[in-house]
């Protein structure tokens, strides 16, 4: 079975470049433009073992922070691990006072090596 990872952003650029470099190393990518379009993709199926989320901290019409808390709310993926992104450098205290939190966090702009990494470590 191929690992599974979802890219949860709503800049295409970003979306498509993460999902194709994480394609050519072999990983099963779904790529989905906000939280709305992921959570309604993700109640319908069942996620694997093998599967985590990339996920865009600030969107607009739903935060990261909004679509963490449905992730670990939602039996379905609550053991997904799940990778905030964002531009601001300063995730960790912008997710301070979140009643979730991340596995990790990563700032914007990132390394596709970098990323293909973290993937590598989760979905070992």
């Amino acid at each position: 079975m191929t690992a599974q990872v979802y890219i949860v952003d709503d800049d295409p650029v970003i979306r498509t470049l993460v999902e194709d470099y994480l394609s050519a190393s072999g990983y099963d990518v779904k790529a989905y433009e906000n939280g709305h379009a992921f959570l309604e993709a993700i109640t319908k199926e069942a996620s694997g073992e093998s599967a985590m989320v990339l996920l865009d901290l600030q969107m607009p019409d739903m935060s990261g922070i909004d679509v963490l808390k449905e992730i670990k709310n939602n039996s379905n993926c609550a053991r997904l691990p799940v990778v905030m992104l964002s531009a601001n450098n300063s995730t960790e205290e912008l997710t301070s006072k979140a009643d979730v939190k991340a596995d990790r966090y990563l700032a914007k702009p990132f390394n596709p090596k970098d990323i293909l990494q973290i993937v590598k470590d989760y979905l070992r």
